[in-house]
């Protein structure tokens, strides 16, 4: 009696066939989703692998975007400190400084050096540059508040020789006061009026503004001196 093994056949001679036990035992087709999407290998989280070349212009890709980003908030940062102004040094120092006391000082101290055309023999200079002043003063100027009728008379020369950058925005804000819709100017010439209104402070932040475009317009450094010589500022 002959014991056959399940999945083992037997040909008409009773003998085991090899061959269709190997057949039984072939392994099922893998039904599975494919591992590869356009040539390209999936990895555990079912996205392609990438090769080193695609790597490379992945990263290239992603810094250039960086640095254009980058950019572009630095330009947006540069166009809003343009807009600010310069007046975080103000800021910076003491809120209960006497700035018009400090910049009366400053003003008459420079009027000095301009006359004089030279450096002072001491070992101090008579005037030296304070951009805070310049800074407070450029801000202020055209608040009657803050910057007495008297005290912007004296500032008017100083003013005119402002240049660069500083010049540019100031420039800009008495073209922006000087069209601000408002309240007609007062009658008067006096600007030291009590009368403490909106209004009026406006209306004389308008009338300064519109007299300073117009000596820019018209006044050259040599008529600085002049003006300054024989006080004849109109």
């Amino acid at each position: 009696m002959k014991i056959v093994v399940p999945g083992d056949s037997e040909d008409q001679s009773g003998a085991v066939n090899p061959a269709a036990k190997r057949q039984k035992k072939q392994p099922k087709e893998d039904k599975s989703p494919s591992t590869e999407v356009n040539g390209e290998e999936n990895g555990e989280d079912g996205k392609p692998q990438l090769n080193n070349k695609q790597l490379k212009k992945l990263k290239q890709k992603r810094k250039k975007q960086k640095k254009k980003k980058g950019l572009k908030k630095l330009q947006e940062i540069q166009e809003q400190k343009n807009e600010e102004g310069t007046t975080s040094s103000v800021e910076k120092n003491d809120r209960h400084r006497d700035f018009a006391t400090d910049l009366t000082e400053y003003l008459s101290r420079w009027r000095q050096h301009q006359l004089s055309g030279t450096a002072s023999t001491s070992s101090e200079p008579i005037w030296k540059f304070n951009k805070v002043l310049q800074e407070w003063a450029l801000q202020h100027c055209l608040d009657k508040q803050y910057v007495s009728s008297d005290l912007f008379k004296n500032l008017i020369p100083y003013i005119l020789t402002v240049q660069g950058k500083a010049k540019d925005r100031f420039m800009t804000k008495l073209e922006e006061i000087n069209n601000q819709e408002g309240p007609q100017e007062p009658q008067t010439d006096n600007d030291d009026s009590n009368a403490d209104t909106e209004a009026l402070l406006l209306s004389i932040a308008k009338k300064r503004a519109a007299r300073l475009l117009k000596l820019v317009a018209k006044t050259s450094n040599h008529c600085i001196i002049i003006v300054m010589k024989y006080n004849i500022i109109s």
